[in-house]
């Protein structure tokens, strides 16, 4: 992952995340392949935490900018 970013008010009010990662690969793995993450995944359902919600990827085409003063989409040293 490169960033995550969340925004919003927790427990009220609108809330969300963006992420920007190397691949769809690496996003997967975080996803579904920690036992965690997968635990949360099916809370989210079981206790219906969200009254909407919206997973979406997005391929970055360009990027203009630095957040906290680094380039994220820069090559790592």
């Amino acid at each position: 992952m490169r960033l995550a970013l969340g925004i919003g008010e927790a427990p009220i009010g609108l809330q969300g995340t963006l992420s920007v990662w190397d691949s769809g690969t690496a996003l997967n793995a975080f996803a579904y392949d920690r036992a965690p993450h997968a635990a949360v995944i099916s809370r989210t359902v079981q206790e219906r935490w969200y009254a909407e919600e919206l997973f979406a990827r997005f391929g970055v085409l360009s990027a203009i900018g630095t957040v906290g003063g680094r380039d994220p989409l820069a090559d790592r040293p």
